[in-house]
Parts: C-alpha cells; sequence; structure tokens
C-alpha cells in the first residue's frame, strides 16, 4: 500500500503494530477494485468503499483495512487473528472448516450446505459461500478489509450483516522482488513464508507465493497420539499479470491450501479422564488439563483430527473504456474438500464419535460497468451469475450399551469418576437395565429375553445423514451517487436476485438399532409390544434384513432411514434489497454520515430425516431472512488525534438459526431479533516516536420473540475493548519498536439457549446443567521488532497471551445432544521470532 508523506512520518514515529492498531480501530477501506492498491491523501489513505476513489473519512461506512504490514504487525496469520482489533467484530473456531464469524452481535457459523451465510468472505472480490472454506491462510496480501453493517448493494446476498474482503497481491511487472521469512517458537511452531516477483517484460509479470506452517497442539490426549489442538498448514499461490492498451490490467490467480490437524480437545465436563481399563483416574474435569479421547478401534474414517484441502482460480478484468467509462470483470472457481473425526462423549468411553466429510465447488462470473466524472452523477451498474454445488456426510458410531447406562443413570452424571469400561458392557448389568426400564413402563420382561436383547445390543452401532444442496444465483445491482453540492453526497443502490435451490437428503441405517427398537415397542400396543421384543430377541436381530419372514423395520436411533437414494426438493424465489446513505463535510476536518440498509439473507429449503423407516424426508422452507439497519456516525481528523463513533441499530425478522434436534443441527426460522449498539475508537500520537490508541464496542444482540426469546446470541459480547500503544527507539544502527495491545471481552455465550434446559426438549438427552458461557477475560500481546537503518532485513518476536489467561473458546455443540457437555480450552502464551530478509522491491 502506497503511503503519503504524512503516513510515512506516521509510520517512523508509531511502528509496524502501532499503525496496524491504529488502521483497525478506525474507519479505513471497504471493498476496493480488487486491481490496484490504495493511495494517500494526506494523513488518510484513499480507499474506493462504494467503487470510486476517496478518503477513509469520506467513506459513509464502518470499515477497517489492514495492509500488509500491519498484518506482519500484529502476526495476523487468519481472520481469527484479525478480529481481536475489530470493535464489534468476534471469530472463533472449532475445526479450520468450521469457523464462527460474529459481526456485532450476529454469527454465519452454520456448517449445513443447505443455509446461507449471513457474513461474506471475498477474495479478490470472489465470494466464498462456504465456511468450510472461509478461514483460508493470510499471506502476501495487499490488505484486508472488515465492512460492517448490511452490504446488499456492492457485496451481495451473503453480506447481511457484514463482509471481509481479501485482497491479494498481485504480479507487478515494474521490478523484480523476493522476499523470506523464517521462524520458530513455542508448542514446536515453526513458519516459512516466501515470495518472488518476476517481471516478464514492461508489461507482464508473473508472481509466485507461499507459506507452511506448524503449531502442535496445547492439550495433551492421554489415551496416546499427537496432542489436541494442533495444525500444519501449506498453501502456495501462482499469479500472472499483464497491462492492457488503454491503461487496461488482467490478472489470473492460482490459490492451492492443504490443511492436516489434530484431534480437537472436546474435553468432557461430566466425567474425568481415567484409564478404561481400570477406572483409576488420570486427571480432572479441567478443560486446560489433559484429556482422554478416543474413537473405538472399527470407527471407518480413522482417528481423531482431520484435514482440509482448497483450491481455486480467478481471472480478473479492469479495463478504462474512454472518458469517464470503464468496465471490470470477475470470473472464478473454487472447489473444497473438509474431513474429521470427533470424540463426542469427550471422555474414555466409546459411547459417541462423529466423522463428517464436507465437499463444495463454486462457479462464478461477474460484470460491472462504471461512470465516475470528476463530479455531479456517478453510477456503478452490475450483474453476476453462480453455481454452487454441495455434499455433506455424517457418520455417528454409538455404544448403545453406554447410551443405555447414561438413560438409566447407572452412568451417573453427578458423578466425575469413571467405573472400568467392562463395567457398563457387562451382560448381566445390560439386561438388569433393560428390565428396569420395561418395569417402569409395566412391562414384566423376562430374565432370558432381557439377556438376549442385551446381547443384541450394539458396540458400533452406526448411522449416516448424507446431505446435498445445488443453488444458482442470477443477480442484477446498480449503485448511484449524486452530489449536489460540495460538502454533501448522497448514495441509494439496489440488488435483485433469483434464486434457484434444490437440497437433497438420504439417510443410512447400516444396522437397525435394537436400542431404539426395545424402547419404540414399549410404547406400543400389548400385542405390537410383544411381538417386537420377541423379534429382537432374535440372536443378530440388528443385522437380520427386512423381509416377509422378518417384518421389523430398519430402525434407526438417531434418525429413521430414507427409501431407495433419499428424496429432494427445490424451490425458486426473487428478493429484493437495497441501501441508501448521506454525508456531510460539516468541516475540513469533520464528517457526519448516516445509512440505512435492507439486507436479505435467501430462503432456506431446510432437509430433516423421515420420522418413520421408510417414510418421505421433510423438507421445509424456511422464509427469507431481511433485516432493517440504520447507521450515525463521525469521522474526525485533527492534527494528532483521530477520533471515529458510530451507532447502529438492527431489526432482523424471520432470523435463521439452528436448532438441536436428536443428535442433528437443523436450519429454524426463530422469529425476530434485534441489535443496536454503538462503537467509538481514537488514536492520539503525542509524539513522533509514540503512539496510542484506545476503542470500545457496546453490542445488544437478542433474540425478540419466537424461539429463544430474550436470550443472547452465541458468541457475542456486550462490550469489548482495546487499548495500547507504540514506542519507538532509535539507536545502534536501526529501530527497535516496543508495541503490547490489550484485548478484552466481556461475557461470552456458547450457545443460543444460554443454559436453559427446556430449550433442548428435542435432544436426544437433556443435558445437566453445564457452563453455557465464559466470564470477562483479557489477552496481551507484545510484538518487538528491530530494523536496520540500512539493511534488507528485520527481526521481530511475538508474544500471544502474553499472561497466559486461561479461558473457555467454545463448547462441543454435539456432545450436548448426548447430555455430555465438553469444552475447547483458549490457546495458551505462546512466544516466537522471525527473521525476514527482503531484496528488490519487496516489504
Amino acid at each position: 500500500m502506497k503511503r503519503g508523506r504524512g503516513r510515512a512520518a506516521l509510520g517512523r514515529g508509531y511502528g509496524g503494530m502501532g499503525a496496524a492498531i491504529v488502521l483497525a480501530l478506525s474507519p479505513v477501506a471497504a471493498r476496493a477494485q480488487e486491481t490496484g492498491g490504495d493511495a494517500v491523501a494526506g494523513d488518510d489513505l484513499i480507499v474506493t468503499a462504494s467503487g470510486r476513489p476517496e478518503t477513509q473519512a469520506e467513506v459513509p461506512l464502518s470499515v477497517q483495512g489492514f495492509d500488509q504490514r500491519d498484518l506482519r504487525g500484529l502476526a495476523i496469520r487468519d481472520v481469527r487473528d484479525l478480529a481481536a482489533f475489530v470493535p464489534g467484530v468476534f471469530v472463533e473456531t472449532q475445526y479450520p472448516s468450521t469457523p464462527a464469524i460474529v459481526i456485532r452481535g450476529i454469527s454465519t457459523d452454520t456448517a449445513d450446505v443447505t443455509a446461507e451465510p449471513r457474513i461474506s468472505v471475498y477474495q479478490d472480490g470472489v465470494y466464498v459461500s462456504r465456511p468450510q472454506s472461509a478461514l483460508f491462510e493470510l499471506y502476501d496480501l495487499a490488505r484486508v478489509e472488515v465492512v460492517k453493517g448490511p452490504q446488499p448493494t456492492l457485496f451481495g446476498r451473503g453480506a447481511l450483516t457484514g463482509a471481509i474482503s481479501v485482497v491479494q497481491n498481485k504480479a507487478d511487472p515494474r521490478a523484480a522482488a523476493a522476499r523470506v521469512t523464517a521462524g520458530v517458537g513455542d508448542l514446536e511452531a515453526y513458519r516459512a513464508e516466501g515470495m518472488v516477483n518476476l517481471p516478464l517484460s514492461s508489461a507482464v509479470a508473473v508472481r509466485i507465493a507461499g507459506v507452511a506452517r506448524r503449531e502442535d497442539g496445547y492439550v495433551r490426549n492421554l489415551a496416546g497420539g499427537p496432542d489436541l489442538n494442533g495444525n500444519r498448514i501449506g498453501a502456495v499461490r501462482g499469479a500472472v499479470h499483464a497491462d492492457l492498451p488503454g491503461g487496461g490490467a488482467i490478472d489470473l490467480i492460482g490459490n492451492v491450501q492443504r490443511d492436516r490437524f489434530t484431534g480437537l480437545s472436546y474435553k468432557s465436563g461430566t466425567f474425568a479422564p481415567s484409564d478404561p481399563a481400570t477406572g483409576a483416574p488420570l486427571g480432572t474435569t479441567s478443560p486446560f488439563t489433559p484429556a482422554y479421547l478416543n474413537v473405538a478401534a472399527d470407527f471407518p474414517r480413522g482417528g481423531l483430527g482431520g484435514s482440509r484441502d482448497l483450491a481455486g482460480a480467478t481471472l480478473l478484468l479492469d479495463q478504462p473504456l474512454g472518458g469517464d467509462w470503464g468496465v471490470s470483470a470477475t470470473a472464478a472457481w473454487t472447489r473444497f474438500r473438509t474431513s474429521f473425526v470427533g470424540d463426542f462423549d469427550g471422555s474414555a468411553l466409546l459411547t459417541a464419535a462423529s466423522g463428517e466429510i464436507t465437499r463444495g465447488r463454486q462457479l462464478s462470473a461477474e460484470v460491472r460497468v462504471r461512470y465516475a466524472p470528476t463530479g455531479g452523477i456517478s453510477a456503478i451498474l452490475g450483474a453476476s451469475v453462480a453455481e454452487e454445488r454441495g455434499t455433506q456426510d455424517i457418520l455417528t458410531q454409538i455404544d448403545e450399551r453406554d447410551l443405555l447406562a447414561l438413560q438409566t443413570g447407572f452412568l451417573d452424571r453427578r458423578n466425575t469418576a469413571l467405573l472400568p469400561n467392562a463395567v457398563y458392557r457387562n451382560p448381566a448389568l445390560v439386561a438388569g437395565q433393560l428390565a428396569g426400564i420395561a418395569g417402569a413402563f409395566g412391562v414384566a420382561l423376562p430374565a432370558g429375553q432381557a439377556a438376549a436383547l442385551a446381547a443384541n445390543l450394539q458396540a458400533n452401532h452406526r448411522e449416516r445423514l448424507l446431505r446435498a444442496s445445488r443453488a444458482r444465483f442470477y443477480e442484477g445491482f446498480a449503485s448511484i451517487r449524486f452530489e449536489p453540492a460540495a460538502r454533501l453526497a448522497i448514495e441509494g443502490g439496489m440488488r435483485v436476485t433469483l434464486a434457484d435451490k434444490r437440497s437433497d437428503l438420504a439417510t443410512v441405517i447400516e444396522q437397525r438399532s435394537v436400542l431404539a427398537g426395545f424402547f419404540g415397542a414399549l410404547t406400543q400396543p400389548a400385542v405390537v409390544r410383544d411381538a417386537l421384543l420377541g423379534a429382537l430377541s432374535v440372536p443378530g436381530a440388528a443385522a437380520i434384513p427386512p423381509s416377509a419372514a422378518y417384518p421389523v423395520p430398519q430402525f434407526g436411533l438417531l434418525y429413521q432411514p430414507t427409501a431407495g437414494s433419499g428424496d429432494s426438493a427445490s424451490i425458486d424465489r426473487a428478493g429484493v434489497s437495497g441501501s441508501a446513505s448521506l454525508r456531510y463535510a460539516a468541516s475540513p476536518s469533520l464528517n457526519l454520515y448516516a445509512t440505512y440498509a435492507r439486507g436479505r439473507r435467501p430462503e432456506v429449503l431446510s432437509p430433516q430425516p423421515p420420522l418413520a423407516p421408510g417414510a418421505p424426508s421433510r423438507f421445509s422452507v424456511l422464509a427469507a431472512e431481511t433485516v432493517d439497519s440504520i447507521e450515525a456516525g463521525a469521522k474526525l481528523r485533527r492534527g494528532t488525534v483521530r477520533l471515529d463513533g458510530a451507532m447502529f441499530a438492527y431489526r432482523y425478522r424471520h432470523f435463521q438459526t439452528e436448532l438441536l434436534q436428536g443428535t442433528t443441527l437443523v436450519s429454524v426460522d426463530a422469529g425476530r431479533g434485534n441489535t443496536w449498539g454503538g462503537e467509538v475508537s481514537a488514536r492520539y500520537d503525542p509524539l513522533p516516536a509514540l503512539g496510542l490508541f484506545a476503542s470500545y464496542g457496546y453490542t445488544h444482540a437478542r433474540f425478540g420473540d419466537g424461539l429463544y426469546e430474550g436470550n443472547r446470541f452465541r458468541l457475542s459480547p456486550d462490550h469489548q475493548a482495546a487499548a495500547g500503544g507504540t514506542v519507538t527507539v532509535p539507536g545502534h544502527g536501526g529501530t527497535l519498536s516496543i508495541e503490547p495491545a490489550l484485548v478484552w471481552r466481556s461475557r461470552i455465550y456458547f450457545d443460543n439457549s444460554n443454559g436453559d434446559l427446556s430449550q433442548f426438549a428435542g435432544a436426544f438427552l437433556t443435558p445437566l446443567p453445564f457452563q453455557s458461557s465464559q466470564a470477562p477475560y483479557a489477552r496481551v500481546n507484545l510484538h518487538l521488532g528491530y530494523a536496520p537503518d540500512r539493511g534488507r532485513w528485520r527481526l521481530d518476536a511475538f508474544a500471544t497471551n502474553l499472561l497466559d489467561r486461561r479461558y473457555v473458546r467454545d463448547i462441543g455443540t454435539g456432545s450436548l445432544s448426548f447430555g455430555l457437555p465438553s469444552y475447547i480450552a483458549a490457546s495458551p502464551r505462546a512466544v516466537r521470532a522471525e527473521l525476514t530478509i527482503m531484496t528488490g522491491g519487496a516489504r
């Protein structure tokens, strides 16, 4: 990013991380033209928030931007790191393929391939439509921009709550350059990044960049294998650039990324780690201490952990048409494949394990025509088309004997100590529990029949849920700006979306669940009950195919099987969204703005399993989620002081969320939701070698009427604050920068239920009272950097979570369905050092 004289002086006085924090806490850049960099006017960046150049103070939006130097100073590797320095934004993840991105209280963390995200993630103008591929590695970038609030006109259907735009560095024919970074740190971490930019002529260049990094896990697994929460990432990017006659340019970019991660530390908050053979205690239920996580040796999808593969190609074209006209176009192909295996019960038991494989691909194209005269009326007209396909294959394996022990209370959830696993599978004890349950229903179960039923309960009952989605979107949009006076600008825009969607569902039961059949039989009339119990007592009853001689349905425990290859349904819908804004320059140093936007999240065709074996799947159409938002703000630039503030209010209708039904999260209409609040950030540079910053954001996000009335939204703190500064010390032939930063968040709830057990009526086993939230916490980071006055290298040291603050970052949603909540510990203190060497024009 080019910087003018004012920003250059700021860089010398404030340092890398300080400058990054300044940018992060002051509204900066919105979605820029993806083919160029930002210029600077005085002390303010020139950005293109609405597709036209203007200073950051003039943009009538709440936007934060980071350039490549800022990303390095803050040690930002992905969007999770970025969010810590953006008020009103929170990002958390379990596996890399399941991020939860929250902007102003509203998240987009559904992994259901039939649902729509609320927050757009863009890579060089290409919409990343699935959360499974949204958390990609950030390296060799021009900038990252976070736009808050509905952005329906230029960002589209996925930007109901906001957008994150990542702009990668393009090949540059002006000069050859290279850069390499290598570093090591705690947890056996290493990181290597490199870039080579090679001009082939005065108009053509190629660029290759890559990164490889590893961070071992930080929770020991007593069951053996690698530590939990570890990750290895490798990514490579290739780019070709060519200047075109008439001032145009074309870029071709290809990306590949591979993640390999160890198991997630779903640490049980119910049962302490123990030796499964002896029951000897091995620890406590604290999520910060070692866990005992495992899956059965015969689980078809392997051991704990998983992988993710991302790939994509993008073609960008920008061409002036003469006069005040220009055109830009984007074409892209992306695909992903993710898989992971988790121990849902979070303990030494083998009660439940799950493995998921998700695939997706997207083809998209967009064209924009712009009319941008020096004054008067300017406009952008555009159209786009996209096709998205996704499949999801979820396999769950259950030990029916453990589940029976949980149902009867023999596996006591109020006692953290476990007996040897064999105790819960003892045939006589299992038979006694079956007889006891039958007795509670007024049925006297003979001892021989109880023993036969107990022998038929499966240690590895397996069920598969297969979902698929195909969607086509056709969109047209327009944005017009009118400047009736030198100090006043009025802008309005509209987008029309046509959506054609299809959802498919199939459930597969490998062998019938004898436990489910047993419970079902007890609710039937005596004649049906006795016949069914008798059939389920036949040796090998789980594996006998249904037939005229054995007319027992293929019962499922979690789902009921679909007939044949499954069921499908489709819908066609259209919708309109839009926005309007007004900016008034009250003085040369103060800009005021106000915006209104109507955002729209398309209808969801939500599939649900059959209610009975072989019955049709259930498909419900959820109404389009809409939000009406208003925002008003001010941006002050006066001397060494920058002050930015905004107030906002959103009203959601037909809020689409997920509800636990059995062990499956399904999309449902939760009614209304409301969000309002304010944000303020300030920066003060009293001396050339000293910079200070502070920010605060308040977000009141609550469900309205409907499913979770009055509850807080998941992962949405009411209060967020950040503070810090930079001191630069010249001497010894170079400059040392010392840059501390403090980030604080108030209480965060892990689940939309907010711990209300009555809202788990659809769960397989209602949990006991559990830790539904994390108390307020703070993290302190520190960056030390040294760069010689004359030299092409720099040395950086980073400490994250410097005070080693312990807190829970999320809860295992799947574990709640079995009444066994599990918790995921946040990463501890980590220190690392990096050396960067540069040649040519690299930075």
